[in-house]
């Protein structure tokens, strides 16, 4: 229903607190949803670079690794390839 009234703050801020409130278990799917939204919003490579960093950390095997990787391929900084 926030996303047919295009109130994408409101959505970005629901599925923020889902994926890092501590007080719910770690959630892949949360960091997915996340990570989609913001994508589609357009959103800095930075911020989706983090998200999938975390989502990286917590299923190393998932389908949107290749994403995250030529995210980090395309960062200019050197500690960003790093982190591969």
């Amino acid at each position: 229903m926030l996303e047919h009234y295009e109130r994408h703050d409101e959505i970005s801020k629901i599925l923020e607190d889902y994926a890092y409130n501590e007080s719910f278990p770690p959630n892949p799917n949360a960091h997915v949803y996340l990570y989609r939204h913001l994508k589609k919003t357009g959103a800095p490579e930075k911020k989706l670079r983090r998200v999938l960093k975390v989502l990286h950390d917590l299923v190393p095997s998932h389908e949107l690794m290749p994403e995250y990787f030529t995210l980090l391929l395309q960062s200019e900084k050197e500690e960003d390839l790093r982190r591969r």
